[in-house]
Order: structure tokens, then C-alpha cells, then sequence
């Protein structure tokens, strides 16, 4: 079998994410799984660099397993993509224009381009008004 993305195929046939499991030195098995250095992130660990994604599994990368808020990814430390296709963003996050999770204005403004039907977006003065169908409540949101 082949480990799932992110994660790497140790000289043993096991899976993991360690040092031991990704070093080429150490005989990952690139046929099988992912080697070299993946940088890891989540609690306790901290984030990802910037424009990188951390999967479900703790693994910082770019594509759709990374960042796919339905595939997992953890949007407190690092970026991931909502909208169609995608999902929609935790709870208290919007999804921008552009199809990413976050919370400043960037990200929740109407006026931006913010997707109401993947996560909250912020409406009223200076925020723009909410998409046909949905009402501004007191709080300034969609």
C-alpha cells in the first residue's frame, strides 16, 4: 500500500511522520509515500509557513489534502481553503473571495467578496450588504 499525502514510507514499509520515516538517508521509500522534509504543525507544535496549509494529521503542504477544510485541515495554524468543493470554514471564521478561512476583514467583509454559505461573514457600514436572501443581525453579521 502507499501512505496517505504528507506522510512518509520508512525503510521498514511503516508509516509516519518522524525523521526516521522521511530521511532519505534513513531509507524512505519515496514509491510509497512522501519523503524529505515536511515541517509539522498543530498543538503544540505552532504553525505553518506562510501560504502552506496543516492537514489533519499535523503535516504542513499546499494541495487539496492539506488545505481542504472537509479533508481536515487545521485553519489555526495554517491556511485552508473553504467554498465549493472545499467546505465550509470552523465556526467564527469567514471564507474570502479567494477561498480561504480567517477572521479579519480581509477575510469577512461583504464588501470583499466574503462566501456567506461557508462561513460567517460581516455586514453593515463599511462591511457592504448581506447576499439576497440573508439579513444583517445586530451583531453585524450575515
Amino acid at each position: 500500500g502507499y501512505c496517505e499525502e504528507g506522510v512518509c514510507c520508512g525503510k521498514d514499509g511503516l508509516c509516519g511522520t518522524s525523521e526516521e520515516f522521511c530521511s532519505i538517508e534513513d531509507g524512505c521509500q519515496s514509491d510509497f509515500g512522501d519523503c524529505g522534509a515536511h515541517q509539522t504543525c498543530g498543538e503544540g507544535i505552532g504553525k505553518c509557513p506562510d501560504g502552506q496549509c496543516c492537514s489533519k494529521n499535523g503535516i504542513c503542504g499546499t494541495t487539496d489534502k492539506y488545505c481542504s477544510v472537509s479533508e481536515g485541515c487545521q485553519s489555526e495554524f495554517g491556511d485552508c481553503r473553504c467554498g465549493e468543493g472545499f467546505g465550509n470554514c470552523p465556526t467564527g471564521q469567514c471564507c474570502s473571495a479567494k477561498g480561504y478561512c480567517g477572521t479579519t476583514d480581509k477575510y469577512c467583509s461583504v464588501s470583499e467578496g466574503c462566501q456567506s454559505e461557508f462561513g460567517d461573514c460581516r455586514c453593515g457600514e463599511g462591511f457592504g450588504s448581506c447576499p439576497t436572501g440573508q439579513c444583517c443581525n445586530a451583531k453585524g453579521y450575515c
